[in-house]
């Protein structure tokens, strides 16, 4: 088997994530991360063990893994930082906001419903069952892959009826929020406090929703280089991030 390797680049930038977290577990970022480069076949956690050589230890990194969602927002906002650093952008920085679907299968999975389907293909099927993730998304121009998203946070999206059939306000602590009363916080806060922009940059926010439902979206905010807008009022060929 060949042997996994990260580049020393690579590895500074998880031991980057890994100082936000407990000392205690933060090690094990590293060998979790190799993992997920790893992988073959179906993104799952488990793919990531078995790829890391960790299966053994297996409960530790489940563990570790539920431990990571309380510092979802500071890790994200340092993988954006990461990523400003390196591609280093002039001109405008264009961050989309988007509902996507991923489907899930049986009737006992935590926060799923049944939602619109985006992408019906070829059945046809206008309703899809899985999860609704609000996701925040980095647009840059590939030179052979035209634009592309690079996902920065997400959080999940559950359904008001869904929340009172699965009982999560009772269980989880869950209360019902619209997507784009989701998102607002969403960008803010893993732009705001802890994202250095490049000179002269601004950081555009889009979301795909209609004007009306995008008005909980378009607060005021202090920071003097953040946009918000509707992609129905802007062209998203005008401030697409140059290429990477």
């Amino acid at each position: 088997m060949a042997t996994q390797c990260l580049n020393a680049q690579v590895s500074a930038w998880i031991e980057r994530l890994a100082s936000l977290l407990d000392r205690r577990v933060a090690w094990r970022l590293l060998p979790l991360l190799t993992g997920l480069l790893f992988a073959t076949g179906r993104r799952t956690l488990s793919s990531w063990l078995r790829a890391g050589r960790l299966s053994k230890d297996y409960q530790d990194y489940y563990y570790f893994v539920s431990t990571l969602g309380h510092k979802v927002k500071s890790l994200a906002a340092v993988v954006l930082q990461i990523a400003v650093e390196v591609i280093a952008p002039p001109g405008r920085i264009l961050v989309a906001i988007d509902d996507t679907p991923s489907k899930r299968y049986g009737p006992k999975v935590e926060g799923a419903g049944v939602h619109h389907n985006p992408t019906p293909g070829p059945a046809g099927a206008k309703f899809i069952y899985g999860h609704v993730w609000v996701t925040l998304a980095w647009v840059v121009q590939h030179p052979l892959w035209g634009a592309i998203g690079l996902p920065l946070l997400a959080r999940l999206y559950v359904r008001q009826k869904d929340i009172d059939a699965q009982q999560l306000t009772f269980l989880r602590k869950v209360t019902f929020q619209t997507k784009l009363v989701m998102a607002y916080p969403q960008a803010t806060g893993i732009m705001m406090p802890h994202t250095p922009t490049p000179t002269n940059s601004k950081i555009v926010i889009v979301n795909s929703s209609s004007p009306v439902s995008n008005r909980p979206a378009s607060r005021p905010t202090h920071h003097h280089n953040l946009v918000f807008c509707s992609s129905t009022s802007l062209s998203t060929r005008s401030v697409i991030s140059p290429y990477v």
